[in-house]
């Protein structure tokens, strides 16, 4: 058994292995202990290099030196899905043991990130490098901060799988840019998870949308949400296309939890890109595409206050993603004279 490493310093990620290359297959392998945090990323960079008949163990943070017994046993965990290279990873809570996702399966001697977060809400999230295998959002409450948590790659509880661990970082969950929410352009996938941000009573959001095709149903493109689709604080805001139409709808709730939807008439046209302004503030509501007026509510409205960890979906859990990329996603309080100007173009287009 490896020698456990001394007692590691909170605030910082750092190298869990201390620059190892740790063989994975027979006896545990104990690092020693660490500082978790409430919400953290934690990752690690894997090579499977065979698979195991049972459940087997790649990486395990206890805080009360237990396998499952009590909450904190896994905060997190991997195993390896018997006769395959598919994981089940756990992400423990106050109250739940074994949150967690299977992922897709590894490939054998390729090494993959593995990034684990826990956000505020909660909201846990599973990635192989940069491509997000699952995004959860259970009924719980995080697991507090634990001093003294012990950290196992190949636990004393389960089989080791067969692998090789290298660079295991550990630290805070990632705080968003608002400056910079989603920079290069993406996919829009459902219920793919961006982040958590804290929002203002008055807000300029901004985004490039290009769209590549219609959808049949309703279908998202971005969604702010402190936790659902209905009710309080629930779209701030949400953008969506119309069933089977290149036109946007934007929705905002108000302080009650009543949906201000406002359906645009204009066409956008399939790929061409457009840059898209919302802005909510004391004289009501607007969208421009490429600073040209689509929607406008210039009526106040009973808004939102300011509230902390609202997360940012693109596209959300709760409909289908919208055929389109997004990128350049920016949120601002400020309000610039020159966000409420435009021509307007809130009639139709005329094409259908």
């Amino acid at each position: 058994i490896y020698e456990p490493l001394p007692l590691m310093p909170r605030p910082s990620p750092s190298d869990l292995t201390s620059g190892k290359t740790l063989v994975l297959g027979g006896d545990p392998i104990y690092l020693g202990y660490l500082d978790t945090f409430e919400t953290y990323e934690m990752t690690t960079h894997v090579k499977l290099t065979g698979i195991v008949r049972g459940w087997s163990n790649l990486l395990h943070v206890t805080a009360k030196g237990t396998n499952f017994e009590k909450p904190g046993s896994r905060i997190p965990g991997i195993w390896v899905i018997p006769h395959s290279t598919r994981l089940q990873v756990i992400m423990g809570s106050k109250n739940m043991i074994n949150n967690g996702c299977a992922t897709k399966a590894l490939p054998i001697n390729k090494t993959v990130a593995i990034t684990m977060r826990a956000y505020p809400g909660p909201v846990y999230t599973v990635h192989f490098d940069d491509e997000q295998q699952c995004a959860i959002t259970p009924k719980c409450q995080l697991f507090p901060a634990h001093n003294n948590s012990r950290v196992w790659v190949a636990d004393k509880w389960h089989h080791a799988s067969k692998a090789e661990v290298v660079l295991m970082k550990y630290g805070p969950a990632p705080v968003l840019n608002k400056n910079s929410i989603i920079s290069s352009a993406r996919k829009l996938q459902r219920g793919y998870f961006v982040g958590v941000i804290n929002t203002t009573k008055e807000f300029h959001m901004s985004f490039k949308l290009t769209p590549r095709g219609k959808v049949k149903g309703w279908s998202n493109i971005i969604h702010l949400t402190e936790r659902n689709n209905k009710g309080l604080k629930s779209r701030l805001p949400a953008v969506f296309f119309q069933p089977d139409k290149l036109r946007l709808t934007l929705v905002v709730t108000d302080k009650n939890g009543k949906q201000l939807r406002k359906d645009s008439k204009f066409n956008l046209k399939k790929d061409q890109t457009y840059l898209v302004d919302i802005v909510v503030g004391k004289l009501g509501l607007a969208m421009r595409l490429d600073k040209k007026y689509i929607i406008a509510k210039h009526k106040a409205f009973n808004r939102v206050p300011a509230t902390k960890n609202i997360k940012i979906w693109a596209s959300n859990p709760f409909a289908g993603a919208a055929n389109a990329e997004i990128s350049d996603l920016t949120y601002t309080r400020e309000i610039k004279p020159e966000d409420l100007t435009g021509e307007d173009l809130t009639g139709s287009n005329k094409k259908k």
